[in-house]
């Protein structure tokens, strides 16, 4: 627990620093659209942008294992015995 700790004051820590050093005001565009603010926003959220795109596309293969396990669950329970433990 205290290392776990230790790693996400650490990451904060970093993360205050990388702030403070990228305050600067950047302009972003996009066709018609404009975005003006510091580049520590616009690079936050770019990696959250990042983060949410790598998660949506896992998200199929998560339900397909999901749905092969509880296919396997439910032959598992119709082969075992009745009288025998049942797996959990």
């Amino acid at each position: 627990m205290r290392f776990a700790f230790a790693v996400a004051l650490a990451i904060i820590v970093v993360a205050a620093l990388f702030a403070l050093q990228n305050s600067q005001i950047i302009q972003v565009g996009f066709f018609l659209w404009r975005f003006e603010g510091p580049l520590v926003i616009v690079l936050m959220m770019t990696f959250a942008a990042g983060i949410l795109a790598g998660w949506l596309a896992a998200i199929p293969s998560s339900w397909k294992k999901s749905r092969q396990l509880a296919e396997l669950k439910r032959e598992l329970r119709q082969k075992s015995p009745q009288g025998g433990p049942q797996p959990r």
